[in-house]
């Protein structure tokens, strides 16, 4: 960075405004964050301004030596005359007293009575006009300082933009969202260089306009500051602003950098006459001006001389132009044909796939309407048939929810279960109480107990097999010594066991007995727990919910008695067995046989309940066995 006195030149800005933490070399893209734009100008440069030459001074942003800031400065600056107004030395003062004149480096007018012409100022010019002139004239200053923006960055290797901006709408200092560019690889996050190309849309036009194209590197961009409130230098037209992590950074021809002091002035005044060119010089250069225009002649008169010949053979030449384009026509009409006949021969090949296509296609249909027909004709009787088969449907499912209401009715009157009086869900099956899956006198009531679980047993196995029900626990009901399988539960300590013992023993293990004496009584719970799990079983096959499985007799009786409800009269038992099911039908005579047989066996049935009655209002009942063999004798009765 270089000062001359008090000149502040463009590389004083990193002494003002600090020194960036990214060495120059080392600002990739990587590092960029965001763009902003200042003082958006949509008009087209300015003409060259009055009172300057063209010359590399008229440039704005061209840098300023000190001869240049002195002439600039001067008062008495006026443009070139012509050699008839030019000051001579006659007027009275001599270059000595010219030179005196000239002191401290500033030229001033000594002369106090001669007349300084004054520029007219633009604010004169507005006196004449309209106020809506006035208007129109700021409409339009503000049309050209505001619009619509947006830019992209684009890449030496890419052929696309690596980043397109948002528009920022009505706007004359736009700040752009910032961005990232990591996900467009490391290929381009490693650059150094880079093309802004910005795009803008006045308020009053609907075109886009391509505003500004700049190609810069980003080593060479130069640091004002971490933000911009400190950066109080005025920015030039359409001035690029580049966010990087480590601050701030604009080009170099963006700012226009206030001077301050005052510059050192020149003495404009030559010491001694300078030669400006020989005669030997002026002889050449005049040689040089007569060759060239010699060149220009010759070149005219051969345009001339060609242009002749081509009128003359114009009608040769245009036969030939003809004949070209002919066979050109001629070429492309063949190529035309040759294409022409391969799409048609890819045609007839197509029109001949479909007409088979569509031959073996109307074959399908006629089968298909031959079909059609013949099930149609099936449906119709098949419709006659189903009324017929609906009733006999009917008629069987009735016969079989009668017989199983009967079965249903008959093992509730062979196992009668009754509540015991003044006691809570507490049941009998054929006089022997049975706890609801408490057994805290299992010892002492051990024979009453397991000669109950025997006829649930029994009562469950009969009504799986009479209603078709597979219990998840297998039964093998033995009075008082039945027992209940257990064939699907997981029992970790019974896997150990089989590779050790064989697999009878495993299956014993699985087998739980329903009484108490004998056996263990946990072994002898689960046993409870698996029988009320049936009971579960059967009582939602048929419907019904279980509150609490726990209850076995509630349950049971439950069970027994929804399965036996219905509508109507039971039907009669049909004799003979299997037989008699399956051969349907029964003479008259056989069928009344077994109606008074079922007569008399009910009422003998009630002869023995009454006596059994009798016999416990007379005697103690409390003896075990007499109950027992009262309760079997009752059962004998009831199968004979």
């Amino acid at each position: 960075m270089t000062s001359n006195g008090s000149l502040t030149t463009y590389t004083d800005l990193s002494s003002r405004f600090g020194r960036p933490r990214l060495l120059a070399s080392n600002r990739k893209l990587r590092h960029l964050r965001g763009i902003s734009l200042r003082n958006l100008s949509l008009a087209s440069p300015p003409h060259r301004a009055s009172g300057r030459s063209i010359d590399d001074e008229a440039l704005p942003f061209a840098l300023k030596s000190p001869t240049s800031l002195l002439a600039i400065s001067e008062d008495d600056l006026h443009h070139s005359k012509s050699f008839s107004d030019l000051q001579s030395h006659s007027d009275g003062k001599s270059p000595v007293q010219e030179k005196h004149r000239r002191t401290n480096g500033a030229l001033r007018n000594t002369d106090k009575t001669s007349p300084k012409l004054a520029r007219p100022k633009a604010t004169l010019q507005r006196q004449d006009s309209s106020p809506l002139q006035r208007q129109q004239g700021a409409q339009d200053a503000i049309h050209r300082r505001i619009g619509d923006i947006f830019f992209s960055l684009h890449c030496a290797d890419e052929d696309e933009p690596v980043y397109i901006s948002e528009v920022i709408e009505r706007s004359m200092n736009p700040d752009f969202r910032f961005f990232d560019l990591e996900a467009c690889g490391s290929a381009v996050t490693r650059q150094g260089s880079l093309t802004i190309k910005i795009w803008a849309k006045a308020t009053s036009s609907q075109e886009w306009v391509y505003l500004v194209e700049l190609d810069l590197d980003l080593p060479s961009l130069q640091y004002i500051g971490k933000t911009l409130e400190g950066f109080r230098h005025p920015f030039s037209d359409n001035c690029v602003i580049f966010h990087l992590e480590d601050g701030i950074y604009i080009s170099p021809t963006n700012v226009l950098v206030e001077q301050t002091g005052q510059p050192v002035r020149a003495d404009r005044t030559p010491t001694h006459a300078e030669p400006t060119s020989s005669y030997d010089e002026l002889v050449r250069l005049h040689t040089l001006s007569e060759c060239i225009q010699d060149a220009l002649d010759s070149r005219e008169k051969l345009i001339s001389e060609i242009n002749a010949l081509i009128t003359e053979d114009k009608d040769r030449f245009s036969a030939q132009d003809a004949i070209t384009s002919a066979e050109d026509s001629l070429a492309t009409i063949k190529r035309s044909v040759i294409t022409q006949r391969r799409n048609l021969k890819a045609a007839r090949t197509t029109l001949a796939s479909l007409k088979s296509s569509n031959s073996s296609r109307r074959a399908s249909i006629s089968n298909g309407y031959s079909t059609q027909k013949e099930e149609a004709t099936q449906l119709a009787t098949s419709r006659t048939q189903l009324s017929h088969h609906q009733t006999e449907h009917k008629t069987v499912t009735n016969a079989i929810t009668g017989q199983r209401r009967r079965i249903c009715e008959d093992l509730q009157s062979i196992f009668t279960i009754h509540p015991i009086p003044h006691r809570s869900l507490a049941f009998t099956i054929r006089s022997l109480h049975l706890p609801n899956s408490d057994f805290p006198s299992a010892a002492k009531d051990a024979d009453t107990i397991s000669a109950a679980l025997g006829h649930v047993a029994h009562v469950l196995h009969l009504l799986s097999l009479y209603l078709r029900i597979s219990l998840p626990y297998p039964l093998a009901p033995r009075a008082s010594t039945s027992l209940i399988r257990d064939p699907i539960s997981l029992m970790p300590h019974l896997n150990t066991a089989t590779s050790k013992s064989s697999s009878s023993s495993s299956a014993d293990d699985r087998t739980f007995p329903l009484y108490v004496k004998g056996s263990v009584f946990y072994r002898f719970e689960y046993a409870v727990f698996l029988l009320n799990k049936d009971i579960e079983v059967v009582a939602g096959r048929l419907g019904l919910r279980v509150l609490d499985i726990r209850q076995t007799l509630p349950n049971l009786k439950y069970v027994l008695y929804v399965g036996s409800a219905g509508v109507g009269e039971l039907p009669g038992r049909i004799r003979g067995g299997v037989r008699g099911l399956l051969r349907g039908e029964e003479d008259v005579n056989g069928t009344k046989q077994s109606e008074e047989r079922a007569k008399k066996d009910t009422a003998r049935v009630k002869a023995v309940e009454t006596g059994l009655k009798v016999a416990a209002s007379k005697e103690d009942m409390g003896d075990e066995r007499k109950v027992t063999a009262a309760s079997s004798l009752k059962g004998r009765l009831m199968i004979s």
